[in-house]
């Protein structure tokens, strides 16, 4: 388990969640339930849509409520196959071939209190293929998993019996598989008046799911503005001078909470994100000259971790130092890919061949992040991913070259985040002076520093700029 956690980035405790068939009150969201669920499937080889379809049909979506059934007047075009429950033989037998496809484990379990294996009646198949040797010594077979529908069961939930704890062999696994696939023959066989002496079943009224958009937000819906705003913690792990999140991940999301419930409005909730500095700017050349050092997964795996723990986004800062800004952004791109996961650019950090990060202020064009907009755009896109935060920092006019150049993107939430510490007469004045040329619809954040400003603006303040601020971070 540590091994496929390591591969998906999952945590663990959501890995043994999905294998001992939780709740969806088990995950942060049911979003991130069947987010999780169809990573697992897709690392492990698996076909997707049947093992998602299972876990739906036990669970449910858990998001909207469920469409309205069926009725049974509907032109036969709108019916569905019939139900078995309740043909002699067939709930039984569809039971029984479930059964043999939830296998025991030996060796990795999870256990009850009691010690025995907790993979109780009803639960979802194992997924992963135990090969540890069996208490006797010998080698366990592979384990084939396969995904049953346990609806049409007589019994409604399936019981536990000698065959669940049978190990299939290869051959036997196969010759299986072809016995199972029969089931829904049979049933169309049943529909068609060819068996059962030409007796029709009627067909059952089943709600229809409703339409499959994509993952959503950590707190629901799939867009950022203007549906929430957003206040986030900034910082890089294990110290607290470049930011609040070097406190730790558990402590500053107690902290964000609590400071973030001040922004919440009763039109506009708050999203709270953390922005971990995952390339980090450093003083010295390193091995290939760059200056900068990239962040572990293990570090930035934890912070993450506890972000989706507590509903909150997740946004990866780079500062380059003397790296390629889009090279560097693409190292992330396995985060990316997560509905939960945004990207900030830390153009102060982007210093050119000769320059020294620190020394010299660095910078970006319109060029390279419209480079940098439309790739993670294409992958929102490609994954029917949620919207997602791209952060431009900037607290100088020179740090976004040709910033009217820079492009929109209906996937991403893009913001131009107006940095710099200082009294709130001198904020307010670079605030101005950044936001003026602005075009109509840009999204605006601000960067508020715990130590460095003098006479922190309080939630009311931020209410009172204009343009709107639909970004704050604290440093």
């Amino acid at each position: 388990m540590e091994q496929v956690a390591a591969a998906t980035r999952i945590s663990p405790d959501y890995l043994h969640a999905l294998e001992r068939d939780a709740p969806l009150s088990a995950f942060p969201a049911p979003m991130y339930a069947r987010a999780f669920l169809r990573s697992y499937a897709r690392h492990l080889g698996l076909s997707e849509e049947p093992i998602m379809a299972a876990f739906a049909s036990r669970h449910g979506a858990g998001d909207p409520p469920p469409r309205a059934v069926v009725p049974l007047e509907e032109p036969p075009s709108d019916r569905r196959l019939p139900s078995l429950r309740g043909i002699p033989g067939i709930g039984d037998f569809t039971a029984s071939m479930a059964a043999a496809f939830r296998p025991g484990m030996r060796g990795n379990g999870h256990r009850n209190g009691n010690g025995k294996i907790a993979n109780g009646s009803g639960s979802l198949p194992r997924m992963l293929v135990d090969r540890r040797p069996s208490g006797n010594g010998h080698a366990a077979h592979d384990h084939v998993p396969v995904v049953i529908s346990t609806n049409g069961s007589a019994h409604g939930r399936l019981a536990r019996s000698r065959i669940t704890r049978t190990r299939l062999t290869r051959r036997g696994s196969r010759m299986a598989i072809a016995a199972v696939a029969a089931v829904p023959v049979v049933a169309l066989l049943v529909r068609s008046n060819l068996v059962f002496g030409g007796k029709e079943v009627a067909a059952q009224p089943s709600p229809k799911p409703p339409a499959a958009l994509g993952p959503e937000l950590p707190r629901g819906g799939r867009e950022i503005f203007p549906d929430f705003r957003v206040v986030a913690y900034y910082g890089a792990d294990r110290t607290t001078q470049l930011g609040v999140l070097g406190i730790g991940p558990e402590a500053a999301a107690h902290r964000l909470l609590k400071q973030a419930k001040a922004y919440e409005r009763p039109n506009r909730p708050v999203l709270p994100a953390f922005e971990l500095i995952g390339t980090l700017a450093t003083a010295s050349p390193g091995s290939d000259g760059k200056y900068r050092v990239r962040k572990s997964d293990s570090i930035v795996g934890g912070y993450l971790d506890t972000a989706r723990a507590n509903k909150m986004l997740f946004i990866i800062d780079v500062q380059p130092g003397r790296a390629d800004f889009f090279p560097e952004v693409k190292v992330w791109e396995k985060y990316l890919q997560d509905p939960d996961v945004g990207l900030a650019l830390d153009p102060e950090w982007h210093v050119g061949p000769g320059q020294l990060p620190g020394h010299e202020i660095g910078s970006v064009d319109a060029a390279t992040v419209n480079k940098i907009g439309d790739w993670l755009a294409g992958i929102v896109r490609r994954n029917h991913l949620p919207q997602k935060l791209f952060i431009i920092h900037q607290f100088l006019p020179g740090m976004i070259q040709n910033k009217s150049a820079v492009k929109s993107w209906p996937e991403l939430a893009t913001v131009f985040d107006i940095d710099g510490y200082g009294s709130q007469e001198t904020k307010l004045s670079k605030w101005r002076a950044l936001t003026a040329g602005d075009k109509p619809g840009t999204h605006h954040g601000i960067k508020l520093f715990y130590r460095q400003d003098y006479g922190l603006m309080t939630p009311k303040d931020v209410f009172h700029l204009r343009p709107r601020v639909d970004f704050i971070v604290y440093q």
